[in-house]
């Protein structure tokens, strides 16, 4: 068996090709529209999702049936139309032209494979079978789901600030310590915190005063999590 390599991509305006226009051809398609990518559906039938995209000008749609020219100029593709025989057979196309390939329920046939996810604002954990259980990613993924809360939204944002200010206020020789500190404090004094302020005044505790150039600042950015 292929060991996989796991990745996280950026795909603002990174041109991706769909094939298909039904269920599961929209799912992909919606998260790819989140991630910024600049996505060509390809299909002569199409959800009412799909449909509205298209005239939002979100996506761009062509309600025709795809050939092997379509695949050109596109890295990452998408192939999810109900007929396995033309699956297989743009998947060789598209591998030969050096484009990466997922193939909905022909993991034989993908060069990726779309994890389930745990998804929170910036958080996000991806687990894989490599294709061969997509039920078992799913179970797993709801029990990650109960374990990392929503309260990991609060904690990475205060983890995104301190790390910017110790990188900017803080002499390499303490970042080290600072950093632990917070790898260790932190979970649990976001989890504990009743207010922006009290949350402040913890952080302060475990980092010290002077870490803050401005508390309001502070204060404001996570005052949306305790709403």
């Amino acid at each position: 068996m292929d060991r996989l390599y796991p990745i996280f991509l950026k795909l603002t305006a990174v041109p991706v090709l769909v094939v298909g226009g039904g269920a599961v051809a929209t799912r992909k398609v919606r998260r790819l529209v989140e991630s910024g990518a600049k996505v060509t559906v390809i299909s002569p039938e199409s959800t009412e999702e799909l449909q509205g995209l298209a005239e939002l000008g979100r996506i761009t749609f062509y309600s025709r049936t795809a050939d092997k020219a379509d695949l050109a100029g596109f890295s990452l593709i998408y192939l999810s139309t109900d007929n396995p025989q033309v699956n297989a057979k743009l998947a060789q196309a598209a591998i030969a032209n050096g484009a990466w390939v997922n193939v909905a329920d022909g993991p034989e046939l993908s060069t990726f494979y779309l994890p389930a996810v745990v998804e929170r604002e910036r958080l996000q954990i991806a687990i894989s079978t490599a294709g061969s259980s997509p039920a078992l990613a799913r179970s797993i993924r709801l029990e990650l789901e109960e374990q990392f809360g929503s309260e990991y939204d609060l904690l990475l944002e205060v983890e995104a600030y301190l790390r910017s200010l110790i990188l900017d206020e803080v002499e390499p020789s303490r970042r080290g310590e600072l950093f632990r500190r917070l790898a260790q404090k932190l979970p649990t004094i976001c989890r504990e915190a009743k207010t922006p302020a009290q949350l402040r005044e913890n952080v302060e505790l475990l980092l010290g005063k002077e870490i803050f150039s401005d508390f309001l600042e502070f204060e404001q950015r996570i005052a949306r999590f305790f709403r």
